[in-house]
């Protein structure tokens, strides 16, 4: 990609969302810094104090599309009981990032309205024995621990992140750029397909549905 201008490559593209690698950086969020910002956005749901717990074993997935909406998907095993949660804001949060910059930037089209704040949407399910079952079988044996830099940047594609921590052990985080880091795919399809068969809320279907776009 050229040196154009955030603003100049959503034109050309047609896109109401800004792309996640925008060369230049003056109106998006600092590349190295935003995958915890990301994650900030996500430090709450009804599974977090469950995951708290020493005991509970849980399996965190955030999925991070280039044109469509952030999500995050989290399973908890917890004193004999499974559940999964999606969480998702119907802002993007990268859009309201670079929108917030954009005004403050004095670059903000005038005549183009701000987006409106993220606000939070979850769907909670209890996951029955055979569900978590199956979901067991399907995740990889071991997960790589987290590079401290990954060895592909892209575009036009999705990021994922994932934090976890599997009985008796320490908890754990990797990420992939789409499948360069083939284990923490494969949780993510896991997760993902576990999703797909257990939530029955439309909106939780039409972000399933972006997601299930990004993976190969």
């Amino acid at each position: 990609m050229g040196q154009i201008t955030e603003q100049q490559y959503r034109q050309e593209r047609q896109m109401k969302t800004p792309v996640r690698m925008i060369i230049g950086g003056v109106d998006t969020p600092d590349i190295g810094a935003w995958p915890e910002v990301l994650w900030g956005y996500f430090a709450s749901g009804s599974l977090l104090e469950k995951m708290r717990s020493g005991t509970a074993t849980y399996h965190r997935v955030l999925f991070a599309p280039s044109f469509h909406p952030e999500c995050c998907l989290t399973v908890v095993d917890f004193d004999g009981t499974a559940e999964l949660s999606l969480l998702t804001y119907r802002t993007n949060p990268w859009y309201w990032e670079c929108s917030e910059r954009q005004r403050a930037n004095g670059k903000w089209l005038p005549s183009e309205p701000p987006p409106p704040a993220p606000q939070r949407w979850e769907e909670l399910a209890v996951l029955d024995s055979s569900r978590v079952g199956q979901f067991r079988e399907e995740l990889p044996v071991a997960i790589p621990l987290l590079p401290e830099k990954m060895n592909c940047v892209g575009c036009d594609g999705m990021t994922v992140y994932s934090r976890f921590r599997r009985q008796g052990r320490e908890p754990q985080e990797s990420r992939t750029w789409g499948a360069s880091e083939p284990a923490t795919h494969e949780l993510a399809v896991a997760v993902h397909r576990l999703a797909s068969a257990v939530l029955k809320d439309t909106e939780s279907k039409k972000v399933l549905k972006g997601v299930r776009e990004y993976q190969h």
